[in-house]
C-alpha cells in the first residue's frame, strides 16, 4: 500500500474514531427541550405516522419553522423502530453522531479541495469536530435539523467545488452543477439558515478557485432566487408580531456587531457555554451593554480587511461571519425572545477557522512547536466538550446548569419546573415556577403552569388564585377560563363551572375540549338538546376527538338509539383503541345484539 493511501487511511480513522470516543456518552442521555413537547412525542404528525400526516408536513410549517427533509428523516426512524413504539432517544442520539462524524469528513474533503495539504486539511476537520460550541448541535436531538442541513451543504459546496473546476478546464460539469443545487435546496429544506450557502460558495469561488466573479454570479444565481425565495417564506412564517420586543431598525447593526463580538470570543474562549445565554434585544438596550459590545466585531472585521493578504484570512472570516448571519439581528427570528445567541447557530460557521488553520499548516514548512501547540489546543477542546457533554444528559441537568449560570433569567426556571415536575419533585417545582414568576409575575403561561401544579397536590385554593390571575392578566385566556372551570367541578360548585365554560366559548367558539365539558354538565341535569348540541359541536371543531365520540354514545345509548351509539362508540374507538368505549359498545351488544 503506497504512502498516501496510508495517510489518508490513518486520517479517516482519526476523524471517525475521534470524535466517536469523545461524544459517545451521549448516545445514553435522553429527550431535553424541544425534543419531546415539541418534535417528537407530542409532534401529531409522527406520534400518528401515516403518509397523511407526512403530506402535511411538506405542504406547511409546524410550530413556526420548516423543516419538512428533518422530519421525514425521523418519521422514517419512528417506521423503522415500529409505529407502536415509543420513540427511542439512544436511536435519535446515534443518528446526530453518525452524521456529525460525516459532516467531518465533508468538511476535510472540502478544504483538502483548497488548500491541497490532507494534514492541513486534517486538523481543519478535527477544529470542526472537536470545538466545544458544537456539543450543543451533537447532543441535543432536536438539532438534528442543523446537522442534517450542513450535511447537505457541505456536499452542495464539494460539488459546486467540482463543477467550478471543471468550468475552469472548459469542461461543463453540468451534472455536478445538478447534483450540487439538488443538495442545496435539500440544505434548506432540513433547515433554512442555509440560505446563505450561495454567498459562502462565491467565497470561495472568486477568492480561491479566482474565478471570474461575473461567471460565478451567473453560476449561482437559481440558488440566489432560491435562498430568496425560502427568506420570504421563513418570514411569513415567523413574522414580527411574535416577537416580544421588536429591534429598531437603527439599532440593528449595533447589534449584529455585538453578535459578532460574542460569537469571536466565544470561539477562542469556549468556558462557560450555556444552552440558554438570555441576550435578547430588549436586554442588550435596557442594560446598557450595546454602548460597548460591538467593539470586538468592529476590530475583526478590521482585521479581517487588514490582512486580507494573508492567504485565506479574510476568506475564514467571511465564511465564519456568513455562516450565522440569518440570526445575527439584521432581520428578527422567533428565538431571539430568549436570546440571539446560541452555540449551534456556529455549525457551519466553524467552516470558516478550520479553512484557516488548515492553511496554515498547509505551507512547505510548518515548525514543530506549532504542531504541539496545535495538539494542545485539541486536547483542550476534547477536555471542555468531555465536561460539557453531562450537562445536556437530561432536561433536569440541563436547566439547573443554565439556573446556575443565569440565575436571573425566567424560562430557565420555568423549564427547570416543568421537568423536575414530571420526575415528581413536586416542592422542587412550586419554588422554580415561583421564581419564574418573581422575575416576570406577568407571564401568565408561569401561572398556569403552577396552577396545574397546585391542583395536582390538592391545594385548590392555591390553583384558584393563579388560575384568576391569568385571566385577570389577559381577559380573552379561554384556557384560563376553561381551566378555572375544571377546577370548580372538582370542587362541584357546578354553577361556576358552567360559567366559565360559557365565558370561553364566548372567547373561542370552536374550543372543542369546553364544548366537551359544557355538555356534560347538560347531560348530568338531563337537558339532552343542550348536551347533544355540545357534543356535536365538539365533533365539528375535532373530528378525531374520542372522548367527545364515546360521551354522544352514551348520550345516544340514554335515548335508546342504539345504531347511533354502536357508531359513536367505534368512532370514539377508532380515534383511540383505549377509550372507555371499548367497554361500553361491549355492554351495548350483550344488552342489545346487533340490533
Amino acid at each position: 500500500m503506497s504512502s498516501p493511501k496510508v495517510s489518508s487511511a490513518l486520517i479517516i480513522l482519526l476523524l471517525t474514531l475521534l470524535p466517536m470516543l469523545v461524544f459517545l456518552p451521549v448516545i445514553d442521555h435522553g429527550f431535553v427541550w424541544d425534543d419531546e413537547p415539541c418534535h417528537l412525542h407530542h409532534n401529531p404528525y409522527l406520534s400518528d405516522l401515516s403518509w397523511e400526516n407526512l403530506g402535511q408536513l411538506w405542504q406547511s410549517s409546524y410550530e413556526g419553522m420548516y423543516i419538512p427533509l428533518t422530519y421525514t428523516v425521523w418519521a422514517g426512524i419512528k417506521y423503522c423502530q415500529g409505529t407502536d413504539v415509543n420513540f427511542n432517544p439512544k436511536v435519535f442520539h446515534s443518528l446526530n453522531l453518525f452524521f456529525h462524524i460525516a459532516n467531518g469528513l465533508l468538511v476535510f474533503l472540502l478544504i483538502f479541495s483548497l488548500v491541497e495539504d490532507k494534514w492541513g486539511a486534517c486538523l481543519g476537520a478535527l477544529l470542526f469536530l472537536l470545538h466545544p460550541l458544537q456539543v450543543e448541535s451533537v447532543a441535543w436531538i432536536s438539532e438534528f435539523r442543523g446537522i442534517l442541513s450542513a450535511f447537505f451543504a457541505f456536499l452542495a459546496l464539494w460539488q459546486y467545488g467540482v463543477y467550478s473546476e471543471k468550468k475552469s478546464e472548459k469542461k461543463t460539469g453540468a451534472m455536478n452543477y445538478c447534483m450540487a443545487t439538488l443538495f442545496f435546496m435539500s440544505s434548506v429544506l432540513a433547515k433554512p439558515s442555509t440560505v446563505v450557502l450561495p454567498l459562502i460558495a462565491g467565497i470561495l469561488d472568486v477568492f480561491v478557485r479566482k474565478r471570474s466573479p461575473k461567471k460565478v454570479l451567473w453560476s449561482l444565481f437559481p440558488w440566489l432566487v432560491i435562498s430568496l425565495l425560502v427568506t420570504i417564506g421563513t418570514k411569513i412564517v415567523q413574522p414580527d408580531q411574535s416577537l416580544e420586543f421588536v429591534t429598531p431598525v437603527i439599532l440593528r447593526p449595533l447589534i449584529a456587531l455585538d453578535i459578532l463580538s460574542f460569537y469571536t470570543i466565544k470561539f477562542f474562549f469556549p468556558y462557560p457555554l450555556c444552552a440558554l445565554y438570555g441576550r435578547t434585544p430588549e436586554f442588550l438596550v435596557e442594560s446598557g451593554t450595546l454602548l460597548w459590545s460591538w467593539i470586538p466585531g468592529v476590530f475583526l472585521l478590521a482585521g479581517a480587511w487588514y490582512y486580507r493578504r494573508v492567504p485565506f484570512f479574510a476568506v475564514s472570516v467571511s465564511i465564519f461571519v456568513i455562516g450565522f448571519s440569518p440570526v445575527i439581528g439584521m432581520v428578527s427570528f422567533v428565538f431571539q425572545n430568549y436570546s440571539m445567541v446560541a452555540d449551534r447557530y456556529l455549525y457551519i460557521s466553524l467552516l470558516g477557522p478550520a479553512v484557516f488553520l488548515a492553511s496554515s499548516f498547509a505551507r512547505p514548512r510548518v515548525l514543530v512547536y506549532k504542531w504541539l501547540a496545535c495538539a494542545l489546543l485539541i486536547g483542550v477542546w476534547i477536555f471542555i466538550s468531555w465536561e460539557r457533554l453531562p450537562v445536556w444528559q437530561n432536561s433536569i441537568t440541563l436547566w439547573q446548569n443554565v439556573v446556575k449560570q443565569n440565575p436571573t433569567l425566567c424560562v430557565p426556571h420555568n423549564n427547570l419546573a416543568s421537568a423536575l415536575e414530571r420526575e415528581g419533585k413536586f416542592s422542587q417545582a412550586i419554588y422554580h415556577y415561583s421564581q419564574a414568576l418573581k422575575i416576570k409575575p406577568e407571564a401568565v403561561l408561569f401561572h398556569k403552569s403552577l396552577a396545574l401544579l397546585y391542583q395536582k397536590q390538592g391545594q385548590l385554593d392555591r390553583a384558584q388564585e393563579h388560575y384568576e390571575e391569568t385571566i385577570r392578566l389577559n381577559p380573552q385566556y379561554a384556557q384560563g377560563h376553561f381551566l378555572l372551570g375544571n377546577l370548580f367541578r372538582l370542587q362541584g360548585k357546578t354553577e361556576k363551572e358552567a360559567h366559565h365554560y360559557t365565558l370561553a366559548l364566548e372567547i373561542h367558539p370552536k374550543y372543542a375540549e369546553v364544548h366537551n365539558s359544557l355538555a356534560n354538565i347538560w347531560a348530568q341535569e338531563g337537558n339532552t338538546s343542550r348536551a347533544f348540541y355540545h357534543y356535536t359541536q365538539a365533533i365539528k371543531n375535532n373530528p378525531n376527538y374520542s372522548a367527545a365520540h364515546c360521551n354522544l354514545g352514551i348520550l345516544w345509548e340514554g335515548q335508546g338509539k342504539v345504531s347511533e351509539a354502536r357508531l359513536s362508540y367505534e368512532r370514539a374507538i377508532q380515534t383511540n383503541p383505549a377509550s372507555p368505549a371499548v367497554e361500553y359498545l361491549k355492554d351495548l351488544e350483550n344488552t342489545y345484539g346487533n340490533k
